[in-house]
């Protein structure tokens, strides 16, 4: 089976023919629909990636709200806790001197009960001092 010149024109021309009209028909219009994908695909990302830096952007906001009502909280704490501590400080300061004034008035109900005491011995002293001198010249 020989193919002449001819016959491979004429497939020659019926191949270039029907490669035309599948470029025409088929392959053009594939080309729309993956620009148009292509296309949308990216406006699709764009749009994402606004979004998302959006989305950053509140995320970071939000952060910076509530670590600023963190420091607010904090602050907060810390003031009532120093005006307890204030507080429970001079209401042990003020027990305190209490009882010290409660102590210094024993101690010194004491020391005057060992004065009188004392001074009851001393003047027994003076009595036994002269019964032992008698005794022992005797």
């Amino acid at each position: 089976m020989e193919i002449t010149v001819s016959e491979f024109l004429y497939q020659l021309g019926i191949v270039v023919v029907v490669f035309a009209v599948l470029i025409n028909v088929f392959f053009k219009r594939l080309l729309m629909v993956l620009q148009d994908r292509e296309s949308k695909t990216v406006l699709l990302e764009k749009d994402a990636e606004k979004r998302i830096s959006k989305a950053n952007e509140l995320s970071e906001s939000y952060r910076a709200k509530i670590d600023l009502a963190h420091r607010e909280n904090q602050k907060v704490l810390k003031a009532k806790k120093e005006e307890i501590l204030d507080r429970e400080n001079t209401n042990y300061k003020e027990q305190e001197a209490v009882l010290q004034k409660e102590t210094d008035e024993e101690r010194q109900k004491v020391i005057a009960s060992f004065k009188e005491k004392e001074a009851s011995i001393m003047k027994e002293a003076d009595a036994l001092a002269g019964d032992l001198v008698n005794k022992i010249v005797q």
